[in-house]
């Protein structure tokens, strides 16, 4: 499945993930939401921007392992200021 939550409300996602769990079957599922993936499966593939495999593994250390996420560019810098003060720091894309 690519990305089969992109356009689902928060119900429809979780009624999906249930009726996946509930299945004796192996699913192959793709997506960016970091924070579904624990979810969808105990087995975790990364990809590069240049479609090469780079991980493969448990979603956990993966979460700690910066240069991975860069190199599948599943984080960003973001900027953001406080009154006077402006800082930027990485950012994983994470929808929980």
């Amino acid at each position: 499945m690519d990305e089969p939550t992109s356009a689902m409300d928060p119900r429809a996602t979780g009624w999906l993930v249930d009726f996946l769990a509930s299945l004796s079957i192996t699913t192959v599922t793709t997506t960016h939401n970091l924070s579904l993936a624990p979810e969808l499966g105990s087995r975790t593939l990364v990809l590069s921007e240049e479609h090469k495999l780079i991980y493969d593994g448990a979603i956990a250390p993966l979460f700690a392992d910066l240069s991975i996420l860069t190199q599948a560019n599943l984080v960003h810098t973001h900027r953001h200021s406080h009154g006077d003060e402006v800082h930027a720091h990485v950012h994983i894309h994470d929808w929980q």
